[in-house]
C-alpha cells in the first residue's frame, strides 16, 4: 500500500479492483498472492489501495520474450521417431 494515509473509500475489494484493471479475479488473486500488486490482507480479504492499481495498469502483457541465449524448454515436443512401416514405404 502507499505510504498516504487512505480513507476506506480508497480502498477495494479484489471483485472491484478486478472490474477497474479490466482482468479477471483469478488474474488479480494471481499476481496479488506473487506480490505484484501492492495490497494488504485483512483475514481471508484482500484491501487494494486505488492508487497502487496503477503499478498493475503499466505492466506490459502477456509473457516476456525469449532470450537469444535461453534453454529450450523441457516441454518441446520431441521428433517421431521412425517405426518399420515408415521404413518399408521409404523402400518402395
Amino acid at each position: 500500500m502507499s505510504g498516504k494515509k487512505t480513507s476506506p473509500d480508497d480502498l477495494l475489494s479484489t471483485l472491484e479492483a478486478a472490474a477497474e484493471l479490466g482482468i479477471t479475479r483469478g488474474r488479480l488473486n494471481v499476481l496479488l498472492n506473487a506480490g505484484r500488486v501492492p495490497a494488504i490482507r485483512i483475514g481471508p480479504t484482500w484491501a487494494i489501495c486505488r492508487a497502487d492499481l496503477e503499478v498493475v495498469r503499466v505492466r506490459k502483457q502477456g509473457r516476456p520474450h525469449k532470450k537469444p541465449g535461453d534453454k529450450k524448454s523441457p516441454y518441446t515436443p520431441r521428433r517421431k521417431k521412425s517405426s518399420k512401416l515408415d521404413e518399408k514405404k521409404k523402400k518402395s
